[in-house]
């Protein structure tokens, strides 16, 4: 939250001075009272300024307020730069656009609410500053996102999957292997094909398909796996930097991934998402669709505000901004992701309300991560037999378990891990560069008892066979022979030489080929020319470490520590009871003025809106004549009155026969010799017909006087 500044006080005062001429003079008669002509705008609005400096004003202001105003004030405070459209979006679908939309602009008519311009002239939402230091101590995220008492069934929760899978390096370690052994397992549309289904269920008997699906899914999103004419291949100095990663930001990097294939930026920030998520939700859990609402805020928490004023800055900043709209992962598919994942864990009470909580035991490692406690003695973590079978005991950290098992086949994955070293499993090894002493140190490390000699010089004997011819992929150099001593002495060139193939013809190591042509032209060797021909895939960059922190820590509080301040006027108790008799007092007062009934029902409205403070604002001399009733035969009376009602969003109240809708019009219809009104009534999304003609009374009930296009 903000505190006040000229800034603030100046935005207020502009938005009175541009707002439309008969919206301003409808407010200036609520709370000033008649305007005499000639008249002073200024002073007017100093007239209004002075109004909100009395306290007894700004205390019945507050006394005034509700739990939902209150809701909705905290949503403008919490959401950047809020307009009506974030706000439907965030307490969509529980509260309807049309009541949200009247709401608002209820709050605007109390002066609570102004609306002000940001850098590129789009309005917002925000607090008036006159009432901020008072309404602020009432502001709390418990608001948007309550916490309810509960006690948890023993049963499982049906939420989302009937049964809720856990990610862990076994499952990626052993998937890992099992697509390198099998990489034809997908069809052309991604599902698995039924051979490849059969492996899996004898492989992964504990694991639904489905989950494997989805991980597959989201491991090719990531480019940990890519696709290639044989079927997918893993892409391994991504999966070294992917396995160095926290535990915490691999999973939230998973289920942000499972959302869809995204730009490099936009996966990191929905993956942070998630993270800021998982640790920002309360022991007691949220229910889901307010989960939800939090994903929503953290998204647009995060995003980029507007820049200055420059043509060109702007163009990147809106392309940005559609760019990364298009792209951000709905709050729904993320939730999923996360609690199919496990990142989040769904339970049940008693009644079978659903509550969303941070997984205590991923929570739990991730502490412990942290600490490096786990850092310790890995020794024994491994059992391996004479048949080659090594079976893994406990969780291990992701890059330990992919070094270890990246010379073996996948036996099956439950409980516990098995494994099988096999040739053609040491071989994809040998090929990355892994000798057997690389292998027999980690056994070494990881295994309470001394390796089998016989798998010892099966190692060493299928590296004899591998080494005996080579298969090279990369930049080849063919020189002639009085050319070779100056590649050879080139002290540029020479480190980049991987191997001599034959007399005259180089392997070179180049990664790419802006690094092989920036070092050809380094060395002088302009006789070397162009490449023949080019087959090389860029290298990727490495993934990035997730930030943890929100901007929702403020004095040393957390997300869900923040109420408890000492409202300056009323507890909500007492907000309760003075709301009651304020509007009692106020109907009263009004009815000793025996006013004409057009005042009188307009007056009373205002009352019941909350904008009349004081007995002095009932002034009959501050109501407009104007036509919001119409009856009988008056046919056009009627079509102004709805006209007018679909113009302002407001409700009307049509009696036909015995029957009395109440609802807000939607449309009119042309009929022969009528005209047909549709309303909406309530909550319900159906549109009631009714015949204009037929009706006896068309009454418009005014909600607000910002309600005018």
């Amino acid at each position: 939250m903000k505190s006040e500044n000229a800034a603030d006080f100046l935005s207020w005062r502009e938005s009175l001075t541009a707002m439309e001429e008969s919206r301003f003079f409808d407010l200036m008669r609520l709370y000033a009272g008649e305007v005499k002509t000639p008249y002073n705008k200024q002073k007017l609005i100093e007239s209004l300024t002075a109004f909100l400096h009395k306290e007894t004003n700004r205390k019945t202001v507050v006394g005034l307020l509700s739990q939902e105003d209150l809701m909705l004030i905290s949503a403008v405070v919490y959401i950047p730069f809020c307009t009506r459209e974030k706000a439907a979006s965030f307490f969509s679908p529980h509260i309807s656009f049309a009541s949200l939309y009247n709401t608002l602009l209820n709050l605007e008519e109390r002066l609570i609410l102004f609306r002000r311009k940001d850098k590129d002239g789009s309005e917002y939402f925000d607090v008036n500053p006159f009432l901020r230091a008072d309404i602020e101590p009432l502001i709390h995220m418990d608001l948007l996102f309550p916490q309810n008492e509960r006690t948890i069934s023993e049963q499982t929760s049906p939420f989302f999957y009937e049964r809720q899978e856990r990610l862990s390096s076994h499952i990626l370690a052993s998937w890992l292997v099992f697509v390198c052994s099998n990489p034809d397992l997908c069809r052309a549309d991604g599902g698995f094909k039924k051979k490849a289904e059969e492996l899996i269920q004898a492989a992964f008997s504990d694991v639904r398909p489905d989950f494997l699906y989805n991980l597959n899914t989201a491991l090719t999103n990531l480019s940990l796996f890519r696709k290639n004419q044989t079927g997918h291949e893993a892409d391994k100095q991504k999966w070294q930097s992917f396995a160095a990663l926290p535990v915490l930001d691999q999973y939230a990097y998973i289920c942000a991934a499972l959302c869809g294939f995204q730009r490099r930026d936009i996966l990191q920030k929905n993956a942070e998402h998630l993270i800021q998520l998982f640790f920002l939700l309360p022991e007691k859990g949220l229910s889901p669709h307010h989960v939800r609402r939090l994903i929503f805020l953290l998204q647009e928490r995060q995003k980029n505000p507007s820049p200055q004023k420059n043509k060109f800055r702007q163009l990147l900043h809106e392309n940005s901004l559609q760019a990364e709209s298009f792209y951000t992962a709905d709050p729904e598919n993320l939730l999923s992701a996360a609690v199919l994942f496990g990142l989040v864990t769904a339970e049940a009470d008693k009644n079978g309300s659903v509550f969303l909580y941070a997984n205590p035991e991923l929570k739990k490692k991730a502490a412990l991560e942290k600490t490096e406690e786990n850092s310790g003695d890995i020794r024994g973590s491994v059992s391996i037999n004479a048949g080659f079978s090594i079976t893994v005991l406990k969780e291990l950290p992701l890059s330990l378990f992919i070094e270890l098992i990246s010379c073996a086949d996948l036996e099956g994955c439950g409980t516990v891990s098995r494994f099988c070293i096999t040739r053609s499993a040491c071989f994809r090894a040998f090929s990355n560069g892994t000798k057997p002493e690389d292998i027999i140190s980690l056994l070494q490390k990881t295994t309470a008892h001394n390796i089998p000699q016989n798998l010892i010089f099966s190692l060493n004997d299928w590296y004899s066979l591998f080494s005996s011819a080579h298969f090279y992929k990369g930049y080849v150099l063919q020189v002639s022979q009085e050319k070779r001593v100056l590649i050879e002495n080139n002290p540029l060139l020479e480190p980049h030489i991987r191997e001599k193939l034959a007399p005259g013809i180089y392997l070179l190591d180049f990664a790419d080929d802006e690094k092989a042509y920036e070092t050809i032209k380094k060395s002088s060797l302009e006789f070397i020319g162009e490449l023949k021909n080019q087959n090389n895939l860029p290298e990727g960059l490495p993934f990035e470490i997730l930030k943890e922190k929100t901007a929702f820590v403020e004095a040393g509080k957390t997300l869900f520590t923040q109420q408890g301040f000492k409202s300056p006027f009323f507890s909500q108790t007492e907000r309760e009871t003075f709301q009651s008799r304020h509007i009692q007092a106020m109907e009263n007062e009004l009815k000793k003025k025996n006013l004409p009934k057009f005042q009188e029902e307009e007056l009373l409205l205002r009352i019941r809106r909350k904008t009349i403070l004081q007995a002095e604002q009932l002034n009959g001399e501050s109501v407009r004549v104007e036509k919001n009733e119409a009856s009988g035969m008056d046919f056009l009376g009627k079509i102004r009155v709805i006209e007018n009602a679909i113009a302002c969003s407001d409700l009307i109240q049509i009696t036909t026969g015995e029957k009395t809708v109440c609802g807000i019009p939607v449309k009119t219809e042309k009929l022969a010799g009528d005209t047909a009104v549709f309303i909406q009534e309530g909550r319900s999304e159906e549109l009631q017909k009714i015949s204009v003609a037929q009706a006896r009374t068309v009454k418009r009930i005014r909600s607000s006087i910002f309600s005018k296009k």
